[in-house]
């Protein structure tokens, strides 16, 4: 691979050859990666351009080149009709912006918040319909088990119901139930968690990266109590 990516950067290779290598996955992602040049990315053919993988590891690669990534991101958006990879996409992007200053960004926030809120809908009337009182991990898990990144989005959110917008509980409620408890923090938040939905909280606690944003909430240390509450 190495000679064929030398001779491909000086151009001694056949124009039939090269054309095929600017269609080939592994030869093109592992020349942008050996360069750490993006503009390999202009060389590739437009199928690969549509190439779902292909297009998350160029993203991840150049991160920080917002401008590149919109730019290849927005091709594919308004190329693909998988409604998944359309949906993860919009997630990598918004957790890359973390807190959109553009027009531009703030779209694919409003895009991503748009689909969520569908989902969210459908969800609902899922559960009206099966009479089920938990908070549909399931029928999340079920539409969702393949694409890890779009099933975690989803499971913060329904954490963000549990904790912070909870009918039952103010959040200051749940913190002191949870001084007046003997359990460490992940044992606590997980047994809270299962009130709503046992099998959201088994999720959790195979997955416990997800109660670390809560945890800031909380201000603990990973093995003690609280050490003071962070309104």
């Amino acid at each position: 691979m190495e000679e064929l990516i030398n001779k491909y950067l000086n151009q001694e290779l056949p124009k039939e050859l090269e054309t095929n290598l600017e269609n080939n996955y592994l030869f093109m992602l592992t020349l942008i990666k050996t360069t750490n040049n993006y503009k390999y990315y202009f060389k590739i053919s437009d199928s690969l351009k549509l190439n779902y993988n292909f297009l998350k590891e160029i993203i991840y690669l150049f991160q920080t080149n917002k401008i590149f990534i919109f730019y290849i991101s927005d091709i594919y958006l308004k190329n693909t009709n998988d409604f998944t990879n359309y949906l993860e996409l919009l997630i990598i992007l918004t957790n890359i912006i973390k807190e959109p200053s553009t027009l531009e960004e703030e779209e694919y926030f409003q895009e991503l918040d748009n689909l969520i809120t569908d989902i969210f809908i459908n969800l609902n009337n899922y559960l009206k319909d099966e009479f089920d009182n938990s908070l549909g991990f399931i029928y999340l898990f079920d539409k969702f088990n393949t694409k890890k990144i779009i099933l975690n989005y989803l499971v913060l959110k329904l954490i963000d119901k549990i904790f912070y917008n909870n009918y039952e509980y103010e959040f200051s409620n749940i913190l002191t139930k949870y001084q007046e408890s003997n359990l460490k923090i992940n044992d606590f938040l997980i047994k809270f968690i299962s009130k709503y939905d046992y099998d959201l909280a088994f999720y959790i606690s195979c997955n416990l990266d997800l109660l670390t944003l809560l945890k800031v909430d909380f201000k603990v240390m990973p093995d003690c109590k609280i050490l003071n509450f962070k309104k």
